[in-house]
């Protein structure tokens, strides 16, 4: 079998601090549920950052330069409850929002991804256009949708656009 976790519905921080104790872990990749197309290549090399620097807390490729929906982040537990008692309403629900604002303070690092444009293309799933999007892409893939790199969705929008 596997193992799972649930937690509170309405907060999504306490549930990733619950979780990530429940299975001991000290750090976490967070994926939400809107992402389809996971960038495994950024989560590989957000793990070998963290194998050089245990001590790292917060490591994302937010830096202006990604589509909206392939955002990747780690994060380590202790991160979650040095900000625990931090966190504002709409904290409860973004859960690395604080983070974001409180870069100077954390010991983190921005992943630059290389040639990648933000707005290029929106890969999250929120709505039934998004929905309708998504099938359109899963289509024109030739190969496993699910692990496509971010360059090649880029390049099957390029060439579907056109």
């Amino acid at each position: 079998g596997m193992n799972i976790f649930r937690g509170s519905l309405e907060n999504v921080y306490e549930r990733a601090l619950n979780c990530s104790r429940f299975f001991q872990l000290s750090h976490f990749f967070r994926v939400c549920g809107d992402r389809l197309f996971l960038n495994h290549d950024c989560i590989n090399r957000f793990y070998e950052i963290l194998k050089r620097d245990e001590g790292i807390d917060f490591i994302t490729n937010v830096s202006g330069k990604i589509p909206k929906g392939v955002t990747t982040e780690l994060i380590s537990t202790d991160l979650l409850i040095r900000y625990q008692k931090k966190i504002n309403k709409l904290e409860k629900e973004h859960l690395t929002s604080i983070f974001y604002k409180n870069l100077e303070h954390i010991n983190h690092r921005v992943y630059k991804e290389s040639n990648v444009i933000r707005n290029l293309m929106d890969l999250t799933v929120d709505t039934k256009e998004d929905i309708a999007r998504f099938n359109n892409y899963r289509t024109l893939i030739k190969k496993d949708f699910l692990n496509i790199s971010l360059e090649d969705l880029m390049e099957l929008k390029s060439k579907h656009e056109a």
